[in-house]
């Protein structure tokens, strides 16, 4: 069927407005008989990690087969820090208008979002709000999604997740491809993550190292990767054998963005420990991943690291032990992590929610 035929009732059309081409999606028709209306979800978020985040938890939605067909809007919503403060303190700091038709569900992430989420509430329409809400908005939001870490307790309308929303797919277990290269995930400095000097020239001894050992390592960088960290990779890809080749994309290429179907072809992927949401992503699919730490100083990421690793879903890229290993980066996949995707199970939960209203 050619895309946009409307002849074949075992399909829908959900688009995704600023995101993608509409696509058929094949719907379950019973679901849609007791859904009677169309969902419109508006997404607002302000950095690229919330609006990926929000963006991912709607489009798992929008993919779950009792979804009926919907409109995602997405909209970038960031309160200044006065606005914030005025709020707050219980001032009035105007209303929200919809600039189409008013939303059945509205997904916010991040707390300068907070002002849009309680005027969307205040219109009495269910809000889901990804991360840990203010105070001042916990009576009015219908779902919470913060995290592990957040330490709030679970209920019918609280669900923690201890992985961060993504725009990922769902990836089957048995979906690997076979592959021998190393999906490398490196991010950068933050508040918390501090690339000095040393940091970078450990990482790139260790990615040597890796090579070394005969393995093809797929790279990609974020836009917080410093310079010389970016500048002593582009070396080490331009040096790399043949045999073993290093290919590298960072954000200024203008090229399409590899990710997805690095992490899908992966053989294990190699992250660095800075990024709750690289991590997540990382243990999203179904290579075994690997932890290559970076100096932070939040309590709250090392809580995440740590536990991830206790729950088998990833391990340190340690250096090898014995066997004459000379402090190597060693790495032997010998039994895989399990995969995991917390963004399609909370979809999964929202959906039957809203069903069952």
């Amino acid at each position: 069927m050619a895309r946009g035929d409307a002849g074949d009732p075992s399909h829908n059309y959900k688009t995704l407005k600023g995101t993608r081409a509409p696509v058929p999606v094949p719907m379950d028709t019973s679901a849609q008989a007791r859904m009677q209306h169309t969902q419109f979800l508006a997404i607002f978020g302000g950095a690229m990690g919330m609006r990926n985040q929000a963006l991912g938890l709607a489009e798992a939605i929008a993919a779950h087969p009792d979804c009926p067909a919907c409109t995602i809007d997405a909209r970038a919503v960031r309160a200044s820090s006065l606005h914030m403060l005025a709020w707050q303190a219980g001032l009035p700091v105007g209303t929200l208008r919809w600039p189409g038709a008013r939303p059945d569900l509205v997904i916010c992430c991040g707390r300068r979002t907070a002002i849009a989420a309680a005027a969307a509430a205040r219109q009495g329409i269910r809000v889901v709000f990804i991360g840990r809400p203010p105070k001042r908005l916990l009576g009015s939001l219908w779902r919470i999604i913060p995290s592990w870490h957040d330490g709030m307790t679970a209920s019918t309308q609280v669900m923690p997740m201890l992985l961060s929303m993504n725009r990922l797919p769902v990836y089957r277990a048995d979906s690997q491809a076979e592959s021998t290269a190393l999906a490398v995930l490196i991010g950068g400095n933050s508040r918390h993550t501090r690339y000095d000097h040393a940091t970078c020239a450990r990482l790139i001894e260790q990615l040597q190292q890796l090579h070394e050992q005969g393995w093809p390592l797929r790279i990609t960088t974020s836009r917080r990767t410093p310079d010389i960290l970016q500048a002593a990779l582009v070396r080490l890809a331009t040096e790399a054998k043949h045999t073993h080749p290093i290919t590298l994309w960072h954000p200024q290429m203008h090229t399409p963005n590899p990710y997805p179907a690095m992490l899908l072809e992966a053989a294990a992927v190699v992250v660095t420990a800075d990024s709750i949401s690289m991590l997540s992503e990382a243990i999203a699919c179904p290579a075994p991943t690997y932890v290559l730490n970076v100096p932070n100083r939040s309590a709250r990421l090392q809580r995440f690291a740590e536990k991830i690793v206790a729950d088998n879903l990833a391990r340190p890229l340690s250096p090898a032990t014995g066997g004459g290993g000379g402090g190597n980066a060693f790495l032997t996949i010998a039994q895989p992590t399990i995969m995991q995707n917390d963004t399609h199970a909370a979809a999964a939960r929202i959906v039957q929610a809203l069903k069952s209203m």
